[in-house]
């Protein structure tokens, strides 16, 4: 089976019906004559090999400017591509963007930041691998297919699960905390829900969630319980591996309000728990980057211990390209044709 070629710049190829009327206008020009008194030295010429020459040379200029045309249209032939050779499973990261992510109690090197920017950096080294803060090194996930779901009062897709790291982690950096909401607008239970829809699109089966979140599910009108989502999750076999980012510390007084945050606190921190439980999956809190990057290399030592599955969704495609053959040939179409009509074709005058 013939494999054509595909053009990078096919809009080049609009010029090729030009290229006979260029020969046909070519071919009607008067040749160059020559006046003398006498014929009778013309009877010995071949007449045959001028009309050879003059048809030869227009077609032959003719096929060099076609593939002067085709060159600048890009040909190039696809690999029918090769699959990445590696075994993995699919992880989706859903993560809280809401404005309690905003707090500014996470420490990273020695310098305060907020909840949602240590929870990037933790995952961008989960993900890609390297060495976070005090020396903690983490390998990385190089062989995984891993996904980002966000959520605030309601979850949407922002990568699905790709081999491509790079482009996930661009996802990641360029999501934004819900700013003008509120801090009870955290709608976990939906978020395992889409999550766990995401995640029945894997090609393979051996499939985990990681919960990143730092506060309990607000009272949202139509929105399941995340305990109702961990059910749903359990009954389709995929673990939950809750990432808690809120601070027991900022959740303690005496006042009536800060024994209202203390009890929300211990509420969300249990939700999480029972979550993690009812999946088969494992709870883990932090409140710095080091035990957030500990969580994470712990996590990662769990997903290794996971029976992995060959991963052939994703194809690297290559081309062979094609526009320097196509230069080449015209280049040595006119040269040829210039040769030719300087000796075997050369005519007087």
């Amino acid at each position: 089976m013939i494999d054509w070629p595909e053009f990078a710049q096919p809009g080049w190829l609009l010029l090729l019906p030009a290229v006979p009327l260029l020969v046909l206008w070519w071919l009607r020009q008067k040749p160059v004559a020559l006046r003398y008194p006498d014929t009778s030295v013309a009877i010995e010429i071949n007449t045959r090999r001028g009309t050879v020459s003059r048809w030869c040379g227009a077609w032959c200029r003719g096929l060099g400017l076609a593939a002067i045309v085709a060159a600048l249209a890009g040909p190039r032939w696809p690999d029918p591509g090769s699959p990445i050779p590696t075994e993995g499973i699919a992880i989706l990261l859903v993560v809280d963007v809401s404005n309690s992510m905003n707090e500014e109690d996470f420490v990273w090197r020695d310098k305060p930041i907020t909840r949602v920017s240590a929870m990037k950096q933790a995952l961008h080294l989960f993900v890609a691998g390297g060495v976070g803060p005090q020396g903690v090194e983490l390998p990385g996930r190089p062989h995984d297919l891993v996904g980002l779901v966000t959520f605030t009062r309601r979850p949407k897709s922002s990568c699905p699960l790709t081999l491509s790291h790079d482009a996930l982690l661009q996802m990641l950096d360029r999501e934004e905390t819900n700013k003008g909401g509120h801090d009870f607008d955290t709608n976990i239970g939906d978020a395992i829900i889409w999550g766990i829809h995401r995640l029945n699109t894997s090609p393979v089966k051996q499939r985990v969630m990681i919960l990143v979140t730092d506060g309990e599910q607000g009272e949202i009108p139509g929105a399941l319980r995340p305990r109702q989502g961990a059910q749903l999750a359990g009954h389709f076999g995929i673990p939950i591996f809750a990432l808690d980012a809120g601070n027991d510390a900022a959740a303690t007084g005496t006042t009536p309000a800060e024994q209202f945050a203390a009890e929300n606190r211990k509420n969300a921190k249990k939700a999480l728990q029972d979550v993690a439980r009812m999946t088969g999956g494992q709870y883990y809190g932090a409140t710095d980057g080091k035990e957030l990057l500990e969580a994470c290399g712990k996590l990662g030592s769990q997903l290794d211990s996971m029976d992995r599955e060959q991963i052939e969704t994703l194809r690297r495609r290559q081309y062979l390209e094609g526009y320097a053959w196509f230069g080449g040939a015209a280049f040595v179409l006119w040269f040829a044709v210039l040769g030719l009509e300087l000796t075997v074709w050369r005519r007087l005058p």
